[in-house]
């Protein structure tokens, strides 16, 4: 079965960091584990218009597309928001419950 059938796929973005951002940009080393975000992250781009369609959303999952050996996968709950997931991950949307019964 192709993953395409199992889940929306979108690239994360590459943005420039900004120091008065109100956007959360999540990059692999803003991960202390597979599964907890840094509790000190702060939001680190530039909101504008277009951005709020590259949101995260509850129930996203951030899988690596390249580097980083060792990461698993995120299932974000929202814990920081909003938030855009870098250019490093894939996002998988509207994951199956095949894939995902938790959800």
């Amino acid at each position: 079965m192709k993953l395409s059938k199992l889940a929306k796929i979108v690239s994360g973005l590459n943005r420039k960091r900004h120091p008065q951002g109100t956007v959360y940009y999540l990059q692999a080393r803003d991960f202390v584990q597979d599964d907890m975000l840094d509790k000190n992250l702060k939001p680190t781009i530039l909101d504008y218009p277009k951005l709020e369609s590259h949101y995260l959303t509850k129930g996203d999952v951030l899988v690596l597309a390249k580097g980083h050996h060792g990461f698993n996968a995120f299932f974000y709950h929202e814990e920081k928001s909003p938030a855009v997931a870098s250019s490093i991950f894939l996002v998988l949307r509207h994951v199956s419950k095949k894939v995902l019964p938790n959800i």
